[in-house]
């Protein structure tokens, strides 16, 4: 089974490639970004559905391709606010795992139009 470091989702009516980058071993001290967010940290709330609105845009704004810095992207915000930011959700928790650790190839997809689909 081959991994991959990405997510290729339909978000916002278009194709996107959503990968985090990996500098500063994951962590982003950008004085955009709050120093104390943790990608890791984030994973778990994802999971145990303790994430926030400010989860979401502090994982897929800097994840767009092309990355554009590590300020919240308006584009990113619109969709969420527009679509219902919960309906990402799954897609933030993917973008951290093929960040973190790598996802099957198979599960580096997102459809806005079925968000939950093949989400554990």
């Amino acid at each position: 089974m081959s991994r991959v470091d990405h997510v290729i989702a339909q978000f916002g009516g278009q194709e996107r490639v959503f990968r985090y980058p990996r500098s500063n071993g994951l962590t982003n001290l950008n004085p955009h970004m709050r120093e104390d967010f943790s990608p890791y940290a984030a994973f778990q709330r994802f999971g145990l559905g303790q994430w926030t609105f400010e989860d979401l845009v502090r994982v897929l704004s800097p994840a767009s391709w092309p990355f554009v810095g590590y300020k919240p992207d308006p584009e990113i915000t619109d969709v969420l606010i527009k679509n219902g930011p919960g309906n990402y959700a799954p897609l933030a928790a993917r973008v951290l795992e093929a960040g973190l650790f790598g996802i099957a190839a198979e599960a580096a997809v997102f459809d806005e139009r079925e968000p939950f689909k093949g989400a554990a």
